[in-house]
């Protein structure tokens, strides 16, 4: 957007961004709930984030992808914070993906990549990190950012409840893929609940009761459309019998 066809002013540093008010409705809501405070003409200002990653946030929201030479490490987390904080979801879990596919994640760093994943809300990230930390733990034991791991017990349980499940033997699901939802990878859940037309933002365990809770929902609503359309055709049956005696 520019100055002439905008309806919503951004004043981020010493730069200025105009925007659709419209677009950040369906795409940015705590910045569209921010807009709402204040009238048209007035730039709103916008603290603790840097003007170029909040450019690559406007241009992400208007369904732009990230630059190549945007996608390292630091960047990608400074972007995942700031869509995180505007509720930006396509746009945090875009940079999600570009992080995860990077091999940005390494026995340095991957420690302090979980607390961040912890914190952000980024069960891709999360999800990516833990299978490292787990196929590496001799090594990732010995760096400065498993001592503050270790700070977070919560973050640790999960690592722990992982460890147990991956070296113990599973047995065959009673349930078919598509209903076993406590393994289901998080693309998959997220997907799924994006299809459906729900959010799909949040931890695994989220993502997870979530889409057993539609799934559950459209199963009962299906059942009921049937046992409606059975009484129907039960009712028309009768009324046919009726008639020909």
């Amino acid at each position: 957007a520019c100055e002439e066809n905008s309806d919503v002013v951004f004043q981020v540093g010493d730069r200025t961004f105009y925007c659709l008010s419209a677009l950040l409705q369906v795409r940015a809501p705590e910045l569209y709930a921010l807009a709402s405070e204040y009238d048209k003409n007035t730039p709103i200002p916008i603290s603790g984030v840097c003007p170029d990653i909040f450019q690559l946030l406007t241009l992400t929201v208007y369904g732009g992808e990230i630059p190549d030479d945007k996608k390292n490490l630091n960047e990608l987390k400074a972007f995942i914070s700031a869509a995180d904080r505007f509720g930006c979801t396509r746009s945090k879990h875009l940079a999600e993906h570009e992080l995860v596919m990077s091999d940005s994640i390494g026995v340095d760093n991957v420690a302090e990549l979980l607390l961040f994943a912890d914190g952000a809300n980024c069960a891709l990230i999360k999800e990516a990190a833990i299978s490292y930390f787990l196929s590496n733990s001799d090594d990732v034991r010995k760096t400065k950012g498993y001592a503050k791991l270790k700070e977070s017990p919560h973050v640790l349980e999960e690592l722990l409840i992982e460890s147990v499940e991956a070296h113990k033997k599973r047995p065959a699901s009673p349930v078919p893929p598509e209903r076993d939802y406590k393994r289901m990878r998080v693309s998959d859940l997220r997907s799924k609940l994006d299809g459906k037309g729900f959010d799909n933002d949040g931890s695994r365990e989220i993502l997870a009761f979530r889409l057993e809770g539609v799934d559950a929902a459209e199963a009962a609503t299906a059942a009921e459309a049937a046992a409606a359309e059975n009484d129907d055709d039960n009712s028309a049956a009768g009324d046919e019998d009726i008639e020909s005696e």
